[in-house]
């Protein structure tokens, strides 16, 4: 139990570590965290308004982020997930704790 809270907690601190990361990087034209009314970035340095933006369009002309970036915040914990659960990485590092928990002992 304790092993899946740390993997669980792990998966959230990627995401978000991620997600602002890519967001400090890419500034106003990476849309992380800002729902649906936002100012999109069109590839020509413009702004475009996506649903209803209450703020103003930034001053700063636009860049597209890499079409990557827009998926890291998924992809990555999600292979951190699939390692633990689908690989034997998972059931090898819970067998060295135990080994040393009965060393200890």
């Amino acid at each position: 139990m304790k092993k899946n809270l740390i993997l669980l907690f792990t998966l959230i601190a990627l995401y978000f570590g991620i997600g602002f990361s890519c967001k400090a990087v890419y500034g106003d034209s990476y849309p992380f965290m800002q729902g649906d009314h936002y100012w999109e970035p069109d590839g020509t340095g413009a702004w475009v308004a996506h649903g209803n933006p209450t703020t103003e369009m930034p001053n700063e002309p636009s860049e597209l982020p890499p079409l990557i970036t827009y998926y890291l915040p998924f992809f990555v914990p999600g292979f951190v997930l699939f390692l633990f659960l689908f690989t034997p990485l998972g059931k090898l590092l819970e067998e060295k704790k135990e080994e040393e928990t009965e060393s200890d002992n």
